[in-house]
């Protein structure tokens, strides 16, 4: 399994993706949370299952999760998570690095 990296900006999506499910429903954020952290592990131990987003030259990954996109690198030795985004949020206006 490669070493997982997040992104600062990862990690706050993470926060507020959370925050606002527990709003409502504080145990399915947990859930959710525990899902994310255990679909980071799969692509870590599997980097290329997601699907390649971007230019061949700068390789980016997509996998999702509950409908949630999980962005990431697959680096030489290890994955570096670089997004959470919602499903209603537009991936072309969003900054992925």
């Amino acid at each position: 399994m490669k070493r997982l990296i997040y992104t600062d900006l990862a990690l706050v999506d993470f926060d507020n993706i959370l925050q606002r499910i527990s709003l409502d429903n504080p145990r399915a954020a947990v859930e959710l949370g525990d899902g994310f952290m255990n679909t980071c592990k799969l692509i870590a131990q599997n980097p290329e299952i997601g699907v390649l987003q971007g230019k061949p030259d700068a390789p980016l990954r997509m996998f999702t999760h509950r409908g949630y996109a999980i962005y990431y690198d697959n680096l030489e030795h290890s994955v570096e998570i670089l997004r959470f985004l919602r499903p209603s949020l537009d991936v072309h206006k969003q900054t992925l690095r």
